[in-house]
């Protein structure tokens, strides 16, 4: 059995919206023993596994044509990347710690959390168009519900709700962690604050 300190972890990732009220919310799963230099040839690297719901316009790729007062539309979105290339990230709260033994094996469970959680998989996560109260949060919570009735070792996974008490703690830990960002900067994600909510 893997020892708790080693295990891999999942996240839900706060990022700053460059000034805009609350947080955008990414379900990020990595191991305990990640890299966290910034050395430019660490970035090569994919290191870690994001899974998140967004509207932000497309850069690359086909173009998205909005017309005056049409909202962008929602989409998911899963990557294997660099944590040094996540520049906008507050805090990070953690909510499943995952067997660990390889990278083979982190990209297994990131495999299988794309599988439970993308649009069409076994947990019937949706992106939702057209409605002003759904956004990445919500998708972020019914991801995690997903997880969690799923079972085995994301039944740690917290029942966060819209408007509820872990939410609102959610939102209190970011409002602290964006105002030490602000303060001190970060210069790598070990620094970030950390809120565990396992078994909430």
């Amino acid at each position: 059995m893997s020892n708790e300190k080693n295990k891999n972890r999942l996240w839900i990732y706060l990022h700053h919206r460059n000034g805009g009220p609350g947080y955008h919310w990414s379900l990020v799963l990595t191991s305990k023993s990640i890299d966290h230099t910034t050395d430019h040839a660490d970035t090569l690297i994919d290191n870690i596994y994001r899974f998140h719901a967004t509207n932000s316009l497309q850069t690359e790729g086909n173009d998205i044509f909005i017309s005056p007062g049409m909202a962008l539309p929602w989409r998911f979105e899963e990557e294997a990347t660099n944590i040094t290339r996540l520049t906008n990230v507050v805090g990070r709260v953690l909510v499943a710690k995952l067997p660990a033994s390889t990278s083979a094996l982190l990209a297994e469970q990131a495999t299988y959390i794309r599988d439970v959680i993308r649009p069409g998989g076994s947990g019937g996560v949706a992106v939702v168009q057209n409605d002003p109260s759904w956004n990445c949060v919500s998708w972020a919570q019914d991801a995690m519900r997903a997880l969690r009735v799923a079972g085995g070792e994301f039944s740690s996974i917290p029942d966060i709700v819209r408007g509820g008490g872990l939410e609102d703690e959610i939102q209190g830990f970011g409002d602290r962690s964006l105002a030490l960002f602000l303060k001190k900067g970060v210069q790598d994600i070990s620094s970030l604050p950390v809120l565990d909510l396992r078994f909430k």
